[in-house]
């Protein structure tokens, strides 16, 4: 897990729409053209060391972890002056004067994101932690449902709430590494009592992930869902923890009017905590009943309907939808719709799809009101007869085979998954049963075509596509690159 930050309460982070437009525009234009590219070499060395097995002491691999971050861009002076903030979030591989239009810029910037998700995807060094022993005391209480937390946070490098959600997800890990029983952990009553004590539900870590990347993405348990359904809530009313609020619209008129410093978010009922300000009464309201009294303005509520976590970018330009997409966790997808996660789809063509319905105006004007007009869902192109004696027609020491799959019939369009990688790469394709299994050589027909439609799907990072096929009677396939999807088709 990447090393950062705590959940403070200063500061309320920008909604992201600037910078999500500006780095969804960047990485969408150059989504998958470098999806031929490595991670920068010298990072690639400190990833293999953080990858275990190994003997890293966890100095050591905080120390490693520290150097990947430079590598990745990102200030880490400014985040060792920021314990109680994110820190550095500026967009990975982006500067501030980039120009959405340089796709060989925007390529640029590929290899340095590529270490954020790296370390995000294989858990930083967490797991040396845990092994090590070198878990702040927070983080070994954690690992159970015990822990209490002062309303000052703890030593811990990330921010607690992501920490409690991380090892949710590795309860078998933390109960071989720590003893302590599965039975035994409630992660869910540890980020209940966070956020009841001010953690800032929408903290970030040094990859700019939140608890929406954390909880409800491709490896979402119950139990995170849950959690992050606590922070999506919470997420509403908190950017005015610590401030001075009034109480307004109450059944019980003598609390009208009453000022007060609001406190802490308290999960199982949705209400945000109000210490008076003279009495020093402590009251549990709905946030719909607290306000911010604005000079020679109208009151102000804090509770902000439009505010939703899960739409906040990471320093990659993902949310966890993409992740989700590239799963087949159907169940994490509906549950992110049920919450409103932004996804725009043209509705003439039914194959854009956008983070924001912004992103959908912007890409409209400058690119998809030409190539909407332009799709055509009969075009195909017939693919050349892989070559026999290719040696490279083994994979896995299962033989390639180019010829209809069982139970489709002659003609009949299905599904196929395009594997992409470079223009200098061949192709893997397959069907769901793989039955149907070959590879598309550079320079043939198609793939070229392919491997401009899968680096036009972000949700894949370039690397793959789902694209109609079929066969007729003569053996021969044809593959639609019109016909495409973002999602799982299996």
């Amino acid at each position: 897990m990447p090393s950062k930050k705590k959940s403070g309460r200063k500061k309320k982070p920008t909604k992201g729409t600037e910078a999500g437009d500006k780095i969804h525009e960047a990485t969408a234009l150059a989504a998958g053209l470098a999806s031929g590219q490595n991670v920068l070499p010298e990072a690639k060395e400190l990833l293999s060391k953080l990858a275990p097995p190994n003997l890293l002491t966890p100095e050591e691999a905080r120390a490693i972890v520290r150097q990947l971050a430079i590598l990745a861009g990102t200030d880490v002076e400014q985040n060792d002056g920021d314990p109680y903030g994110d820190g550095d979030q500026n967009l990975a591989g982006i500067g501030d004067d980039h120009d959405p239009t340089d796709k060989k810029k925007a390529l640029e910037g590929e290899p340095t994101r590529e270490i954020l998700r790296s370390l995000f995807r294989e858990g930083g060094d967490v797991g040396i932690h845990l092994m090590r022993g070198g878990l702040s005391p927070f983080a070994r209480m954690i690992r159970g449902a015990d822990a209490t937390v002062g309303e000052e946070g703890n030593g811990d490098e990330t921010s607690p709430l992501l920490v409690t959600i991380a090892l949710s997800k590795l309860k078998l890990q933390v109960s071989l590494m720590t003893g302590t029983n599965e039975a035994d952990m409630d992660h869910a009553k540890v980020v209940e009592t966070l956020l009841f004590y001010g953690a800032r539900p929408d903290c970030k870590e040094m990859a700019g992930n939140t608890a929406a990347h954390y909880g409800a993405g491709s490896h979402a348990s119950e139990e995170t869902l849950v959690m992050t359904d606590h922070a999506l809530e919470a997420a509403k009313s908190s950017s005015l923890f610590g401030k001075q609020v009034v109480l307004r619209n109450l059944s019980k008129a003598e609390y009208n009017g009453l000022t007060g410093t609001l406190r802490g978010f308290v999960a199982k009922t949705g209400r945000r905590q109000v210490v008076l300000s003279e009495s020093k009464k402590k009251l549990a309201l709905l946030p719909k009943n607290i306000f911010f009294a604005r000079e020679g303005g109208e009151d102000l509520c804090i509770y902000d309907t439009s505010r939703n976590l899960l739409n906040d970018f990471s320093r990659c330009g993902g949310l966890s939808l993409h992740e989700v997409y590239m799963s087949t966790r159907t169940d994490v997808a509906e549950w992110l719709f049920e919450r409103n996660v932004s996804l725009d789809i043209c509705t003439r063509c039914q194959k854009a799809f956008y983070c924001t319905r912004d992103c959908q105006v912007k890409h409209w004007r400058s690119v998809h009101k030409t190539l909407c007009k332009a799709l055509d869902e009969n075009f195909s192109i017939k693919l050349d007869e892989p070559i026999e004696e290719d040696p490279r027609l083994v994979i896995s020491g299962v033989k390639l085979c180019f010829e209809i799959p069982g139970g489709v019939e002659v003609d009949e369009r299905f599904w196929i998954k395009v594997q992409c990688n470079s223009e200098a790469v061949p192709h893997l394709v397959y069907d769901k049963s793989r039955t149907c299994q070959f590879r598309i050589q550079p320079g043939t027909p198609g793939h070229r075509e392919l491997l401009q439609k899968a680096r036009e799907e972000k949700a894949f990072e370039g690397k793959k596509v789902y694209v109609k096929a079929a066969f007729d009677a003569s053996g021969n396939c044809r593959v639609y690159p019109n016909l495409t999807s973002t999602t799982r088709k299996w």
